[in-house]
């Protein structure tokens, strides 16, 4: 009766070490893909960090920037009415120096050589 007494213990002994290696390998590959996971999540953290800063700062600038804008749309408008009087202004007169170009070329080819 002893022996079957060692020899059940040993065959216990036995599975409780392959189930304690087994429960250590799986352990380890938990810890291992939580140590992943947690990288990964710090590595995504410090880029949330980087792009939050680079928004607050073209945030800020866009305001600038809109400040500026709306400053210059007035003024805008206002050269663009002097432009657009500008070019009426320069059709009439071209028309009025062709119409006298036209005029001397007439008056200078008809005249009568002496």
């Amino acid at each position: 009766m002893a022996t079957d007494y060692e020899s059940n213990n040993r065959v216990n002994t036995a599975w409780e070490r392959t189930a304690n290696l087994i429960g250590v390998g799986l352990l380890m590959v938990l810890s291992y893909q939580a140590g992943l996971a947690r990288g990964r999540g710090d590595k995504t953290m410090g880029q949330y960090t980087a792009l939050k800063a680079q928004y607050d700062r073209i945030e800020t600038e866009y305001s600038s920037l809109k400040a500026r804008y709306d400053g210059l749309a007035p003024q805008y408008a206002a050269m663009r009415d002097r432009c657009d009087t500008a070019a009426t202004q320069y059709s009439a007169l071209k028309a009025q120096y062709d119409r006298i170009e036209a005029h001397r070329a007439g008056t200078t080819i008809n005249k009568p050589k002496q």
